[in-house]
């Protein structure tokens, strides 16, 4: 279940949005103002408590689920959807 609350205080842009906790981290989608999305997961309320990084979802659990999340809900597009040419 994930938690409808941030467990930590987040000092990211205005622009993160919160995907809910998993693992004791929260996780967020960051747009960046489209140039480079992001995925982060903070463990902590210091500034420096977080990690991110789409190209590390591959291999960090926490940063794993938020891309997944983030598919889920359309802010990044599906990498397993089929091209269907019109």
């Amino acid at each position: 279940m994930q938690n409808e609350e941030p467990l930590f205080h987040h000092d990211g842009c205005e622009k993160c949005v919160f995907l809910g906790s998993h693992n004791e981290h929260d996780l967020y989608f960051c747009p960046q103002d489209g140039h480079w999305p992001t995925v982060i997961a903070r463990f902590g309320s210091e500034e420096s408590d977080y990690k991110s990084g789409l190209h590390f979802a591959s291999f960090d659990s926490e940063l794993g689920e938020a891309k997944l999340r983030a598919i889920e809900k359309g802010l990044l597009p599906d990498p397993t959807a089929e091209i269907v040419n019109g």
